[in-house]
């Protein structure tokens, strides 16, 4: 079975995504690895690209709404890694501005699960600063995240980035994946 290494900057990443591809578990064997924030999880892909010759997905939060910067930033990791891969395929997924904004792409299931009814403004608003916005309404949404339904779940994956990733690590399994994979993968619009 092949192995795909998905690197995030911390655990609430690994347990988030963990969830929306543990169904592609049966083809493929993901292995997160938790960096110690966005400064170490950069060259803790590399080392794995290098070392272990196999793909990488370095997904990080781009922490910013700019979308010239967030390209910049994308482009700036995806030749760190470009350099190094010598034929491993891999991805850089910038989540913009951050993780947590998927739950306002779909806000539907973010008010099923917390039982609070979102405005369209409180979409607008979360949209741009998710993690400020999660905490003002009072949700934690990490322990939303057990509580996803299968239902849920499918609609979760189809949103981008993570439809990206989801694609690439079937790439992998179906040998598809190139080296490199150029996305624009913000997630908000």
């Amino acid at each position: 079975m092949k192995t795909v290494h998905i690197v995030v900057e911390g655990q609430a990443d690994q347990v988030l995504l963990g969830k929306l591809l543990d169904d592609l578990e049966q083809s493929v064997h993901i292995q997160f690895h938790v960096a110690e924030g966005r400064q170490s999880a950069h060259p803790l892909a590399r080392t794995l690209q290098v070392r272990r010759g196999e793909p990488v997905a370095l997904v990080l939060d781009a922490d910013t709404n700019d979308t010239r910067m967030a390209e910049e930033e994308q482009s700036m990791y995806e030749s760190y890694l470009n350099f190094t891969s010598k034929g491993v395929p891999f991805i850089v997924i910038l989540m913009r501005p951050s993780i947590e904004e998927i739950f306002f792409e779909v806000p539907e299931i973010l008010s099923n699960l917390t039982g609070k009814s979102l405005e369209s403004k409180d979409i607008l608003v979360g949209k741009a600063a998710p993690r400020m916005y999660l905490a003002e309404l009072g949700v934690d949404w990490l322990r939303l995240v057990p509580s996803l339904n299968e239902q849920q779940l499918g609609v979760l994956r189809a949103v981008q980035p993570v439809a990206a990733l989801r694609h690439f690590v079937h790439d992998i399994t179906e040998n598809l994946a190139g080296t490199h994979r150029q996305l624009d993968l913000a997630i908000s619009a």
